[in-house]
């Protein structure tokens, strides 16, 4: 075929996905823009809400029609107007007055407010609608993961054959997709099998009330093992987890999965910190704890620079200017590193966490994030003819 025909393909196919529908009507105005996209945010929150409670309860999306959980009477439609009708009815079932509960409009508004930007920064155009829907799976098993530490499949396993079939239509090829998707297996089995290894160490043995009486010690054992043995205990990273990761790398690749794990670890670092700082505050051991976490912070700062510092002076960059993410990443490595700190000073981190929101807030990150922000010259590295800005490259060619 022509190469001039094939140029014209692929610039129709380019117009296609960029294609501003809402300017197409006549709507030029961004504040009327910004509008229609919060309202039609806030109703797509209203239904993610839908989805995460029947998920959760294996309920039909569908049918029956919206009704109060308590009551069980179907929900007025004036009672259904996005984050309004919360304020209006005070939290309340309009019926049986039971409490409705606070994260609903929550959801309903980061919804709309996510919808503004991603209209504005990919249009009312496919592509657009796309990274729209995307979200919004990405905020239903949030909502799911903070309920219950679950990720269910009835949202997921859907939203992986929609992101397959819109990245192979949209980028002519599935080949990047299916390379996250598996690498993502592995990566979190791997995580989940060392890091049962790690948890095993980090709980406290506990001091036989016989030591010269071995047999009756591994009876007692047993016994205990058999009667507290817990399934959920021996879980580090969930299987919901690893199809989470899969979801996005259909939808976005492996390059942009790759990136929304390393922002996913880095929140989780953030969350687990936070539920750390609550289980170590309790047992009455948070000071003791200030030592290691600053001596892990130390460490976690220095191994995500190290490697920077080492490819800025064997490039010759160490005129270039340092910028924000020589001191925002590494920082949050550092947070990481005091993290890690701690547990190893001795305190048991007995309380698990949800990991599910900080891989959605991860891709979500990838989403919003200006392209510039991870390229080697953005961190004061240019290329020097050493071909390290291919993978720049690459995402840029990959980004909707």
């Amino acid at each position: 075929m022509n190469i001039d025909v094939l140029q014209w393909i692929e610039n129709s196919r380019e117009q296609f996905w960029h294609m501003d529908l809402l300017a197409a009507y006549g709507v030029n105005d961004p504040i009327a823009g910004g509008v229609l996209a919060f309202v039609l945010g806030t109703c797509f929150g209203s239904f993610i809400n839908l989805v995460a409670h029947r998920s959760l309860n294996r309920e039909s999306w569908i049918h029956p029609a919206s009704h109060c959980p308590q009551c069980k009477k179907n929900i007025a439609v004036w009672d259904l107007v996005p984050i309004v009708s919360y304020m209006l009815l005070k939290g309340k079932c309009r019926n049986c007055q039971a409490n409705i509960p606070f994260y609903y409009p929550l959801v309903e508004l980061v919804t709309g407010i996510l919808f503004v930007v991603l209209l504005r920064k990919y249009g009312w155009s496919p592509d657009g609608a796309a990274m729209c829907l995307f979200t919004c799976t990405l905020m239903a098993v949030t909502v799911t993961d903070f309920r219950e530490k679950l990720i269910p499949h009835e949202i997921t396993y859907p939203a992986i054959l929609i992101g397959l079939t819109y990245f192979a239509i949209r980028h002519n090829s599935i080949a990047d997709a299916l390379i996250g998707a598996g690498f993502s297996y592995i990566l979190f089995d791997f995580i989940d099998f060392y890091g049962l290894i790690v948890v095993s160490r980090l709980k406290d043995e506990e001091e036989p009330e016989d030591p010269a009486d071995e047999d009756a010690l591994l009876d007692r054992t047993f016994d205990i093992k058999e009667a507290e043995y817990d399934p959920e205990e021996d879980i580090v990273m969930g299987g919901g987890d690893a199809v989470l990761s899969a979801l996005i790398a259909c939808w976005l690749g492996w390059q942009y999965m790759a990136l929304a794990v390393v922002i996913a670890f880095l929140i989780g670092s953030l969350m687990g910190a936070g539920y750390l700082l609550v289980d170590m505050q309790k047992k009455g051991v948070l000071k003791s704890a200030i030592r290691p976490a600053m001596i892990g912070f130390a460490i976690g700062f220095a191994i995500l620079s190290a490697p920077l510092v080492v490819l800025r002076t064997a490039l010759g960059n160490q005129q270039e200017p340092l910028t924000w993410q020589w001191f925002i990443l590494p920082t949050l490595a550092g947070l990481a590193g005091s993290l890690f700190g701690a547990l190893w000073r001795g305190p048991r981190f007995t309380n698990r966490f949800p990991f599910g929101p900080a891989l959605a807030f991860g891709a979500v990150a990838t989403l919003l994030l200006p392209p510039g922000w991870y390229s080697p010259g953005s961190w004061g590295i240019t290329n020097q003819g050493y071909g390290i800005d291919n993978m720049q490259q690459q995402m840029q060619n990959r980004q909707p």
